[in-house]
């Protein structure tokens, strides 16, 4: 799992050449198996990182469209499960072909105008128990368990961000080099 992690944190830095991009969905049968300790690793590797526990739809509307960032929902058994504007925007973002959004904006004549919202951007989930069907699908699934007595772990400083501002200036300085390639192979 932490190499199906590294690749994808790899690919938060090359989301505008990629057509279809798989979502993580870090998952536990119950509390206090990493979940959330996994997301806060992904907030300091991904690109633009932005680690939210509460969001609603039109937050993820304006947020995506202004910043493409790589979005970290913890604890999303709360608040994603159930919740179907939330699902349908989480799981329309997962292709470029179709992570578009719509919704009627009021004019101020009181009538109203459909308005698009890009909603592509790369998305790690994490969250008790099983999700909705087509998130799960769309997701590169990261099962945890809770850790039996007879092992150990290494405990994680969350003051690693800053720590690791050179590792975030190796993976853009190579993404550069994916652009490079990419629009090398479509000129004619």
């Amino acid at each position: 799992d932490a190499d199906a992690l590294s690749l994808w944190v790899a690919m938060t830095y090359v989301m505008p050449h990629l057509e279809i991009a798989p979502m993580v969905y870090v998952t536990s049968p119950e509390p206090m198996c990493g979940k959330s300790t996994v997301i806060k690793l992904l907030k300091v590797f991904c690109h633009q990182a932005e680690l939210v526990s509460k969001i609603t739809p039109a937050a993820i509307y304006r947020l995506i469209e202004r910043d493409q960032p790589t979005l970290l929902f913890d604890e999303a058994d709360r608040f994603v499960r159930g919740h179907d504007d939330l699902n349908g925007i989480i799981n329309a973002g997962h292709a470029r072909f179709e992570a578009t959004v719509i919704i009627n904006k009021k004019l101020p004549d009181g009538n109203h105008e459909p308005v698009r919202f890009p909603v592509w951007c790369a998305k790690a989930i994490a969250g008790i128990g099983d999700q909705d069907d087509t998130l799960t699908s769309r997701s590169i699934v990261i099962p945890l368990r809770r850790k039996l007595v007879t092992e150990t772990v290494k405990p994680i400083r969350f003051n690693l961000y800053h720590q690791h501002a050179e590792t975030r200036d190796r993976l853009v300085n190579w993404a550069a080099k994916f652009e490079a390639i990419c629009e090398d192979e479509m000129e004619p």
